[in-house]
């Protein structure tokens, strides 16, 4: 949905707010040059975006006849906001993210480049809008920028960074028992741990609420991105926090970093060979490795690894854990039952969920959360990854499937609707389906259809078993499913059982 971001409510509140303040204060939030019209708009844009905690603003500029008409959208999740089209004839807005970045326009035009900068929002304006800064520290939001050349001008994407409302790892809504697998790889002296997911999908939130755990003062961290995105703060052991750029490469700051004494290490992101060698030899020398690659699952996370040459062997002994993450929009209730359409009992049948019904929440977005489909790398994974020259994500999943930690994407959304106000739509449009899932079912999915319940239920018994675990240790998992539901052949029943 695309709605004028003009006629909002608390825009129009925000810039009530800054029209009564003097150019002095207002330039204290934001500076800009108030005698141009559309640099004042955009401060106001910046400033709306940081209170709704939005994710983006993309600003686009189109060149016709010498001027230059802008155009800027606001982007929540799969919304957009956008502001009527500006005619934009002073460049004003182009050479204002332009200073923003402290980049002279005419240096960089036709270069696509990666830059960044600041807002810091005085306490009492914070407060007025319902922010909640740090103990004794203004308001600060990072803005990571993208400029890039297109057909018809230039366009700039304006990623939100805000520390302030970035989750504690124990806020993640993670299930229990993968988020203790989590920390118990992430806590172990060395290893490799990698995360995919595309732009917007909570890899860099997972990685800052793990890395704030892990950063008890115990140990030295080193982070290598591009660029940097959350502040880590000292607590007694050195942080070094690296930003590539020109001659400093991932590769090149990796291998540099190994001689600094690092105990803990993030690579943004992983595009090569040569960076891709570099963080196995970190993980193999005593190193806990941290990095994301761009993939669409875990299974096919590995396959990115294998296309990116990675050594079969040294790879199997230094990868810990593999975890693809999307972030799907929860709703407020009422719930409101409906039968699913041919389309949707189509979909989720490939992916081995047979239902007829679902339960959604028809109130306001609430807020999100994630799905992760994770893989942890024992020995059946490890034996995978040597077996052939080239990684079979097949075969891959074909022994993760068994992890009782495992779930597939789609699988994972589909409790994310019965437990977390989730909707069907955004699970079939936005997460990967998994084209072995109905020929090789996971073990959760196996043990729904085996007792008839729904993929909710299943959860809940694996996670009490594992919580009960230290009484009953001698009672496996089947066992305990078998305790709980009782065994029932189940021929023609749901596989999602709507009571």
């Amino acid at each position: 949905m695309n709605t004028n971001l003009i006629d909002n409510p608390l825009f129009s509140r925000v810039s009530d707010y800054f029209n009564s303040l003097s150019e002095v204060e207002a330039n204290k939030i934001l500076l800009v040059n108030v005698t141009r019209k559309n640099e004042a708009l955009l401060r106001k844009i910046i400033i709306y975006t940081i209170i709704r905690g939005y994710s983006d603003i993309h600003i686009e500029i189109e060149v016709c006849a010498g001027a230059h008409e802008t155009h800027i959208f606001i982007r929540d999740g799969e919304d957009f906001q956008s502001v009527e089209n500006l005619v934009d004839k002073g460049k004003e807005i182009k050479e204002r993210v332009f200073s923003l970045c402290n980049f002279m326009g005419g240096a960089v035009e036709g270069v696509n480049w990666s830059a960044g900068f600041k807002v810091q929002l005085p306490e009492d304006f914070a407060l007025e809008f319902g922010l909640k800064p740090l103990p004794s520290l203004p308001y600060c939001v990072n803005f990571r920028v993208e400029y890039i050349e297109t057909f018809s001008g230039l366009a700039f994407t304006c990623r939100l960074i805000d520390p302030q409302t970035t989750p504690k790892f124990e806020n993640l809504k993670l299930p229990h028992l993968l988020s203790s697998t989590i920390m118990q790889i992430c806590r172990a002296p060395s290893g490799f741990v990698v995360i995919s997911g595309p732009t917007g999908s909570g890899k860099s939130t997972l990685l800052n609420a793990v890395f704030q755990c892990l950063n008890d003062g115990s140990k030295s961290v080193v982070t290598i991105e591009n660029p940097v995105e959350f502040k880590i703060f000292k607590k007694g052991a050195p942080v070094k926090q690296i930003q590539v750029r020109g001659e400093i490469t991932f590769a090149t700051a990796l291998r540099a970093t190994l001689r600094l004494d690092p105990q803990l290490i993030l690579v943004g992101e992983i595009r090569d060979k040569e960076t891709m060698d570099a963080a196995i030899e970190a993980a193999n020398t005593g190193h806990l490795v941290f990095a994301t690659v761009h993939a669409n699952d875990a299974h096919n996370t590995l396959q990115r690894m294998s296309q990116l040459k990675a050594d079969a062997f040294r790879l199997s002994e230094s990868l810990t854990l593999v975890l693809a993450q999307r972030l799907l929009n929860t709703y407020e209730g009422p719930a409101v039952k409906r039968e699913l359409t041919l389309d949707e009992r189509s979909w989720l049948s490939k992916n081995g969920i047979y239902m007829d019904h679902i339960t959604e929440n028809v109130g306001p977005k609430n807020g999100k959360v994630p799905v992760v489909e994770a893989i942890v790398v024992d020995p059946a994974v490890k034996g995978q990854i040597r077996a052939a020259e080239r990684i079979d994500t097949l075969s891959i999943y074909k022994v993760a499937r068994h992890q009782h930690t495992y779930e597939s994407m789609v699988s994972f959304g589909v409790r994310c609707v019965i437990e977390h106000g989730c909707k069907l739509s955004q699970v079939q449009q936005s997460l990967e389906q998994n084209p072995h899932a109905k020929e090789f079912p996971s073990f959760r999915l196996e043990m729904a259809g085996k007792y008839g319940v729904n993929l909710s239920e299943i959860s809940i018994a694996i996670e009490e078993h594992y919580s009960e675990h230290r009484v009953e240790r001698d009672l496996s998992l089947e066992e305990s499913l078998d305790n709980r539901f009782g065994y029932r052949a189940i021929n023609s029943a749901p596989l999602l059982r709507i009571a």
